[in-house]
């Protein structure tokens, strides 16, 4: 089967497409027939079970949406790196991320995947009437982590955050003296303390040291900096310093287990505990 008119189709220069019949044939799945400047190649048992596969992958709707969530996720990081302020969720379909098999998503399935992107608060952005997820958004911490962690792998990702077993961290009592009492083993989002601002602030002085080596995106390193900075400022503020150290270890623990682990493990060494 002479492959002129694929060539003039996908706009493939004779050279690439003579190397794309060789690896082809390197692989088993076609027999190269071609001839001087006219590639030809027909497709070997092996090769008929590829398309088969090729083409069952393509039409299962699950495939397809889970290549769309991840595909999405991915986009709207490099929206992120790029500093493209709440970029439109379609402009996905102009890039190689909304491609499944070869061939091209539709609107419906990326609207699909916004809804289920924005349900888990990997993205958030605004919605518009007769649409399921969010027509323009933004990738938030948790969808940062996905990428940076899993590879964009939103099953995957789920799947840890399920099995994972709670860390609910009562921060009992800071003191000066250096004691650090952890109240229960069992992590809400919910941090209490009470604590006096000088210990607070050393406390907060040693997670700062440690912000550079924590596997934190960049907008949550930026964000925790922020607050732990305020409880270091707080002075004798106690309920200032109290806000400002919640709201940074919420940051942690929004951004995943691994994080809240090193954080506390560095926190350990600080205060001479050893690991657990």
């Amino acid at each position: 089967m002479s492959l002129q008119e694929f060539m003039a189709e996908h706009e493939v220069d004779l050279a690439t497409c003579l190397g794309l019949v060789r690896d082809l044939a390197d692989q088993g799945l076609v027999n190269d027939a071609s001839g001087m400047g006219d590639p030809c190649a027909f497709l070997t048992a092996a090769g008929i079970r590829d398309v088969q596969e090729r083409e069952s992958r393509r039409n299962d709707p699950a495939l397809r949406l889970a290549t769309a969530r991840k595909g999405l996720l991915r986009w709207f990081y490099e929206q992120d790196l790029a500093d493209v302020h709440m970029p439109v969720t379609t402009k996905v379909l102009e890039s190689d991320w909304s491609l499944h098999e070869g061939e091209r998503l539709t609107d419906r399935e990326v609207d699909r995947a916004a809804e289920f992107l924005a349900a888990h608060e990997l993205i958030k952005g605004t919605r518009a009437w007769g649409s399921r997820g969010p027509i323009r958004a933004k990738i938030t911490v948790k969808g940062q982590g996905c990428v940076e962690h899993y590879g964009g792998d939103v099953a995957e990702y789920l799947r840890d955050q399920r099995s994972a077993p709670a860390i609910n961290t009562h921060i009992g009592t800071i003191n000066s003296s250096g004691a650090l009492a952890v109240g229960s083993t069992g992590v809400t989002q919910n941090v209490t303390t009470s604590a006096d601002p000088a210990a607070l602030a050393s406390f907060a002085k040693t997670l700062l040291a440690e912000l550079p080596n924590l596997p934190l995106p960049a907008s949550a390193v930026d964000q925790a900096r922020e607050s732990l900075t305020e409880v270091v400022e707080a002075g004798d503020d106690t309920s200032r310093a109290t806000g400002a150290f919640g709201r940074a270890v919420g940051y942690l623990i929004e951004a995943g287990k691994p994080v809240v682990t090193a954080a506390f493990l560095a926190l350990a060494q600080h205060y001479g505990l050893p690991p657990a």
